[in-house]
């Protein structure tokens, strides 16, 4: 890595970009339009880093057309960690020159938070249905759990369990389109998860491996193959279909 070594002016230009769109990144994800400010401003972020001699900086912009298209950058746990990679790599850039191992760095970053790069997936079956869930929503798995009915039904709530001393959701995968065929001595499990530091349980016939499979590997299912309202996608291993469950839409389900 060099130090950077500009003239006044210069300095003085890469600084005022810098600083701009630093601005302009938090304000974006202040204002809940973060994909399209991105995109309207894409342009001429790039041809500017390029003018500030950021050329690896200005093709780390660049590979954001494919996800800005692909609505990636519309998630909602994508703006915050993009915006705060874009602006630590800018933060390096204001004494340091641009370099390939930058960006070769904030690449492997991007993908991490654009969840292209590969992940870890727990393998768990629910009667005759085998699903995956990312590993880094789950807590812990249990077994041995009571759970206690709600006083009012709940639409794709089982009913509550006690975990780490509090009550916490059980799902009922059955108002997912999982059908629940056991026997009635069948042990069950149940996978405890958080999102949005929010926990709640899946239960499940058994849990099998830990697997890594990158975001590539996933297809879309079909209209005619949708089982679930959250499931639409699947990964093919071992010549076993497995469900990827969108976590997600399971918690956002009313």
């Amino acid at each position: 890595m060099s130090a950077l070594k500009l003239d006044d002016f210069a300095q003085e230009m890469r600084d005022h970009y810098i600083a701009t769109t630093v601005e302009s990144l938090a304000r974006f994800v202040s204002m809940g339009s973060f994909a399209a400010d991105v995109k309207a401003a894409l342009a001429e972020w790039c041809s500017e880093a390029r003018s500030n001699e950021m050329t690896h900086f200005a093709g780390l912009l660049e590979s954001l057309k494919t996800p800005i298209e692909s609505g990636a950058l519309s998630s909602e746990d994508v703006p915050g960690p993009l915006s705060k990679l874009l602006q630590e790599y800018l933060e390096i850039l204001k004494t340091q020159e641009d370099s390939a191992e930058y960006a070769a760095k904030y690449s492997e970053a991007l993908k991490r938070v654009l969840g292209d790069g590969a992940q870890l997936y727990l393998q768990c079956v629910s009667g005759e249905h085998h699903f995956v869930v990312p590993v880094k929503h789950v807590i812990e798995i249990v077994g041995n759990k009571k759970v206690y009915p709600l006083p009012l039904q709940q639409s794709g709530v089982r009913g509550l369990m006690s975990f780490r001393g509090q009550g916490i959701p059980v799902i009922n995968l059955n108002d997912f389109g999982f059908e629940n065929k056991k026997d009635k001595n069948e042990k069950t499990y149940f996978v405890v998860c958080d999102f949005e530091s929010s926990f709640f349980a899946l239960e499940v016939h058994r849990t099998d491996d830990v697997v890594e499979f990158e975001a590539s590997q996933f297809q879309s299912c079909s209209e005619s193959d949708l089982l679930s309202p959250v499931v639409d996608q699947f990964v093919i291993r071992d010549q076993k279909s497995l469900m990827l469950l969108d976590i997600k839409k399971l918690v956002k389900h009313e």
